[in-house]
């Protein structure tokens, strides 16, 4: 009985911390971390401590070593591409396809395997090296072909795509070019000519992370503003975003860590930033990722989560949140062929749920008919539509949503 009641408040604790948006660090997290990655199934760290591949396959509850890269520099990040798991590391690309617990290196063509940022769209993989630019895989990974074509810096940080255009940080600024053309042009007016670390989108707007601070481009790169109130200090390392919220991981500045850092959020395309860190440990945070559901942070102790419906305090939908009635963001998101919508309906009912093409034609009816109370997901499958932009909408009685998504070949 003691047992019952002991379990009983610990849960009651845990309710109560995750309403309250504290983050939360997993059981059994490794520390020291130097990639993270997270879609809708897994959670992947690597660290550099030890080279070795930690997975969480509860949303960052819980830890587990999965396997080891044998290497002897850091893993420096993740992607996915079906069932297989991609590093990039400074030993070169390693793929593993039994869920991180073997690795074998796929480094056919790339000149300078000290690899540093990956991506992936659609059935395409780039990688970005220290050195010797961008580097492009059509067949997972079993061959590599250089796209450098207008890059004049060839110190590849991160990348980021909205769909319509492909941006790559470098060492004097930001790079784009269409994501089936890969023809590079320089996007950095407005920007201090100096590293970037890190890129990240809201469909829309794109945002570049420095050690000037955070700036902010609504014209894909033409022009460029730093946006940078309220954030602790500028050393920012990373940068992810959900919807038309944009979050930054800041380290510690100053020899004597003076200039604090952590996880601040912006609602309103970086004019003002908050800080969001009750519950860690170290105000030192230097990797960022997102599912639909959570977002994760990584310092020197560890990885911890938070809901993100708990650490958003307006978030576009929050009222259908709060009443019960929900449409989430489609995942993945680009995706290739097909990808998963989900909603929620708070009272039985009629319900529609339609694709639509950017001309405002209805493509394909997913759901049209009497539904209950409950959780839903639906799948949605492109395989006979050109890439492009798409959008989907739900009524449930009064309820009615909107969302863009994005198919890439």
């Amino acid at each position: 009985m003691r047992k019952f009641f002991f379990v009983v408040i610990q849960l009651t604790i845990l309710s109560n911390v995750l309403l309250q948006g504290q983050w939360i660090k997993g059981n059994g997290s490794p520390t020291h971390i130097s990639a993270l990655y997270a879609n809708n199934e897994i959670v992947v760290a690597g660290s550099y401590n030890d080279n070795k591949v930690y997975i969480s396959m509860n949303k960052g509850h819980d830890w587990q070593l999965r396997g080891e890269i044998p290497i002897s520099y850091n893993i420096r990040g993740f992607a996915t591409l079906g069932n297989e798991i991609y590093a990039v590391t400074g030993v070169g690309v390693w793929k593993s396809v039994d869920n991180g617990v073997n690795w074998k290196d796929v480094n056919n063509g790339i000149t300078n395997v000290n690899t540093r940022a990956i991506i992936v769209i659609g059935e395409k993989i780039l990688v970005g090296t220290y050195g010797h630019g961008v580097f492009r895989s059509t067949n997972n990974g079993d061959r590599w072909y250089t796209v450098n074509k207008g890059l004049t810096n060839l110190v590849i940080r991160d990348f980021t795509t909205n769909g319509e255009k492909l941006f790559v940080a470098t060492d004097i600024g930001v790079f784009v070019c269409p994501d089936s053309v890969i023809n590079w042009e320089s996007a950095s007016n407005g920007l201090p000519g100096s590293r970037v670390l890190a890129l990240t989108n809201d469909d829309i707007n794109i945002f570049a992370g420095s050690g000037a601070g955070v700036f902010y481009s609504p014209d894909n790169g033409a022009n460029w503003t730093a946006v940078n109130n309220g954030l602790s200090n500028l050393s920012i390392w990373a940068l992810t975003s959900y919807e038309n919220n944009i979050f930054a991981g800041i380290r510690n500045a100053g020899m004597y860590d003076e200039y604090p850092g952590g996880v601040f959020l912006s609602t309103n395309n970086g004019s003002d930033w908050n800080a969001r860190n009750e519950g860690l440990t170290r105000l030192d945070v230097s990797h960022l990722t997102i599912n639909r559901e959570y977002i994760f942070a990584a310092d020197e102790d560890g990885i911890f989560y938070q809901k993100l419906s708990t650490l958003i305090t307006n978030i576009d939908n929050n009222e259908e949140i709060l009443n019960g009635y929900q449409l989430n963001p489609n995942y993945p998101n680009p995706f290739n062929p097909s990808t998963k919508i989900n909603y929620s309906i708070k009272n039985q009912g009629f319900v529609t749920l339609k694709v639509f093409d950017v001309l405002g034609r209805e493509i394909s009816t997913l759901i049209n008919k009497e539904q209950p109370i409950g959780n839903y997901e639906v799948e949605f499958d492109a395989s006979n539509l050109t890439s492009g932009i798409y959008f989907y909408r739900i009524q449930a009685g009064e309820f009615v949503d909107i969302k863009k998504m994005i198919l890439l070949r």
